[in-house]
């Protein structure tokens, strides 16, 4: 049962992992569209965006997951 729980809280944080940077995506995108001077910096803003996202699901994963994973 603690198997089934980890892997139910694990791909909700990904879900939601995952729709946020759907979100950002669609909204630099619409942005670039209407303002293409602003491509580079929306470009980097949504890249360093995403990575925290990611690291931000990846801790909360880790956090339930039983393998460690030295850095």
């Amino acid at each position: 049962m603690e198997q089934i729980e980890f892997v139910i809280k694990s791909l909700r944080h990904l879900m939601v992992s995952l729709i946020w940077n759907g979100v950002l995506a669609v909204l630099c995108g619409i942005l670039i569209l209407i303002y293409p001077e602003l491509l580079r910096i929306l470009v980097s803003i949504t890249l360093v965006a995403i990575g925290m996202i990611n690291f931000v699901a990846a801790s909360k994963v880790a956090k339930y997951s039983k393998i460690k994973i030295k850095l």
